[in-house]
């Protein structure tokens, strides 16, 4: 599950960077999970899962790292491998969702049980939420999904968002999935967008949530695009 009804698709690394023998990408294990909450909880403060909490962004990333029809990965530095990024997605989004939801419900209900009692207004969107199944363009090509990217603010200025972009890339291509694709703001998001269209991501489409955000979504096809 992602920021829903939308993924979070916010690297905070999207400028352009110079390559870091030093980042390290290894897939995301059950042994990650908490640096990838914290990550996700510094690089993501104002975004609905940040809000829903700990315990829930939790059972998200551990649903990502359980599931064999995921693309799980970190990013490593440093002596104490410590995580500075994060990339998550289903190779087959609506199998995912409806596949988590399934299993899971229960962990993920307890775990919004807090701020569903603080903020009874957001049910609604939660509501939404379940029957999210992620997105897709309406081509019917069964591209697997960048739902989550996130790189640490401290860690601004390694590529860390490009190694990971480029490591889901390639893991995906192995898999035998035809693409990839993915949603981000389309507005006050002006270094993210540039950030993917530099690097050969097709903008397919817009479109605006139950909220009135603006988001735009990106391809990228392995039969077209060149690396």
């Amino acid at each position: 599950m992602t920021d829903q009804p939308v993924p979070e698709t916010k690297d905070r690394d999207a400028q352009s960077a110079p390559e870091d023998a030093a980042v390290r990408i290894e897939t995301l294990t059950s042994a990650h999970v908490g640096e990838a909450v914290e990550l996700h909880m510094h690089a993501f403060p104002d975004f609905f899962l940040t809000f829903l909490g700990r315990s829930f962004l939790r059972q998200m990333y551990l649903a990502y790292a359980d599931d064999p029809g995921t693309i799980a990965l970190v990013a490593n530095a440093g002596a104490g491998d410590q995580v500075i990024g994060a990339v998550v997605g289903p190779l087959e989004p609506a199998s995912f969702f409806r596949r988590t939801l399934l299993r899971r419900w229960w962990r993920f209900g307890l775990a919004a049980v807090g701020a569903v009692v603080r903020h009874p207004g957001i049910v609604p969107r939660m509501l939404r939420a379940v029957r999210y199944r992620g997105d897709a363009p309406e081509d019917g090509a069964q591209r697997a999904l960048l739902a989550s990217i996130a790189v640490g603010p401290a860690s601004q200025g390694l590529g860390v968002g490009k190694h990971l972009t480029q490591a889901f890339l390639e893991q995906a291509r192995s898999a035998g999935a035809p693409g990839v694709y993915l949603t981000t703001d389309a507005d006050d998001n002006d270094a993210v967008n540039t950030f993917y269209r530099r690097r050969g991501w097709v903008l397919e489409g817009s479109f605006a949530t139950p909220e009135n955000r603006r988001m735009h979504r990106y391809t990228w096809d392995f039969s077209t695009a060149t690396d």
